[in-house]
C-alpha cells in the first residue's frame, strides 16, 4: 500500500466523517503526510494548496514527500504539478498549487475537486479557503467530499479565523467545548458561522439549508517517530517564545502578532473580554459610544 496511517491523528483523519477537518497543533506531527495519504487512497480528484507554491518544494516539501509515497503508483507531471495514479483499482489525480495573492482564488472558479487540502492553513485568508471550496463536488455519486486543513497555531492575528471557525475545540472560553474528533454542525450566515444542533435542514431567512460538519484532530509530535525520536524536539526547545510553545505544544492561545495597521491591539480586546461581567461594575458611566468605521466591504459606518 502507498499509505498506512499511523495510530492517532492520521487514523482519525482517515476515519472521520466530518465535511471539514482541521488537523493541527504541534509541529512535526505528520499532518502533511496524512493529507497526502488520504488524497492518494480515498479521493479521485484532489488538490493540495500552500500559500506560496515554492513552499511545496525542497527536500522535505510535499512534492518530494509525494515522490517517496507515490512513485510506484503512477506518474508525476512536473509541468502540471500533478500526480496521476491508480490505487485500489481507482484512477486518481493529486494536484499541487499555490495561492499567494488574495485574488488568486478566482483562478479556481469552476474547477471542481472532491478533496481540498490547505497545508499551513493559518497562512491563508478565510475568504480564500471558503471561495475555492465552493466547487467541492464530484461526478461520482459514491465519492466522499471533504476539506482538510493542516497546520500549526497562528502566529499572526490574520490566522485567527481558523480558531474562530473551530472554536468549540480551540477557544478556551467557548461555553460548549468539543472533544477531539467530535462532530459539530455549522451554517455560514453572511460572514459568520452559526453552530446548530445537528445535521438536519434548518430555515435561515426563509430558506431551508443543510449544515456541514466540522471536527478538530490534534497533531502530536510524538505520533511521528521520524521526528519525535530524533533531535527535532531539541530544535523546538531552542526557539524563543511564543514560537516554542506554539510549535512544540500546539498552543493556540498565545503569541499572536497583530497586523501593522490594526488599531486596537488583540491583547487589549482579550483583556476587555476577560473583565466583562453580566453585572455592571460600580462607578462605571451609564453611557458608552461604539463607533464601527467601515473602510470597505458590505458593511456601513455605524
Amino acid at each position: 500500500p502507498v499509505f498506512v496511517p499511523r495510530p492517532g491523528g492520521q487514523t482519525m483523519l482517515c476515519d472521520t466523517l466530518a465535511d471539514w477537518t482541521f488537523y493541527g497543533g504541534e509541529a512535526g506531527g505528520g499532518s502533511s503526510y496524512g493529507i497526502l495519504g488520504v488524497a492518494a487512497t480515498m479521493h479521485r480528484n484532489a488538490v493540495v494548496f500552500r500559500r506560496e507554491f515554492t513552499d511545496l518544494g525542497g527536500a522535505e516539501g510535499l512534492i518530494e514527500t509525494s515522490r517517496g509515497m507515490l512513485s510506484t503508483a503512477g506518474d508525476y507531471n512536473g509541468a502540471d504539478h500533478m500526480w496521476r495514479i491508480v490505487t485500489g483499482g481507482v484512477r486518481r489525480t493529486i494536484k499541487f498549487a499555490g495561492m499567494q495573492a488574495e485574488g488568486d482564488k478566482y483562478a479556481w472558479q469552476g474547477r471542481a475537486h472532491d478533496f481540498y487540502a490547505f497545508d499551513e492553513v493559518t497562512q491563508f485568508t478565510r475568504s480564500q479557503v471558503q471561495y475555492v471550496t465552493g466547487w467541492l463536488r464530484s461526478a461520482f455519486p459514491d465519492q466522499r467530499l471533504r476539506v482538510v486543513l493542516g497546520g500549526n497555531p497562528p502566529t499572526t492575528a490574520e490566522g485567527l479565523w481558523v480558531v474562530t471557525a473551530f472554536a468549540p475545540w480551540l477557544d478556551p472560553t467557548h461555553p460548549n467545548k468539543a472533544r477531539a474528533g467530535e462532530l459539530r454542525w455549522f451554517i455560514s450566515v453572511g460572514e459568520n458561522d452559526r453552530e446548530v444542533d445537528g445535521p438536519g435542514p434548518i430555515e435561515i431567512d426563509g430558506e431551508m439549508r443543510r449544515p456541514h460538519s466540522r471536527t478538530f484532530i490534534p497533531k502530536i509530535l510524538a505520533e511521528n517517530p521520524t521526528y519525535a525520536e530524533g533531535s527535532y524536539a531539541k530544535t523546538l526547545d531552542a526557539m524563543p517564545e511564543p514560537f516554542r510553545s506554539q510549535l512544540k505544544h500546539g498552543d493556540f492561545t498565545i503569541g499572536l502578532k497583530d497586523d501593522a495597521f490594526q488599531v486596537i491591539p488583540t491583547d487589549w480586546v482579550r483583556a476587555a473580554q476577560k473583565r466583562w461581567t453580566e453585572k455592571r461594575p460600580e462607578g462605571v458611566p451609564q453611557t458608552q459610544v461604539g463607533v464601527d468605521l467601515a473602510h470597505g466591504g458590505a458593511d456601513s459606518t455605524t
